[in-house]
């Protein structure tokens, strides 16, 4: 089951690294997250991926449930441009 208004209802933060606050997340009582992907799976865990637009944004992410079911991404913006 998704949150009310998925995927657009959650908390984005901006992190230095996203592998590094998603293990501190996981340990501080976050949840893994599977998100539907069209044609595959994802389980939430860090990604890298671009997003696609005027201009293309490399980009790090990750999804996660916080402790009271809040949905929480995490991203960090490519040092490659």
């Amino acid at each position: 089951m998704f949150p009310p208004g998925f995927p657009m209802n959650h908390l984005a933060l901006s992190v230095f690294d996203v592998d590094d606050a998603y293990a501190q997340a996981l340990t501080a009582g976050g949840m893994p997250f599977d998100l539907p992907v069209p044609n595959e799976e994802w389980d939430g865990t860090p990604l890298d991926v671009v997003r696609s637009g005027a201009w293309p944004e490399p980009m790090r992410m990750a999804f996660l449930q916080g402790p009271s079911g809040e949905l929480i991404e995490l991203y960090q913006a490519s040092t490659n441009n």
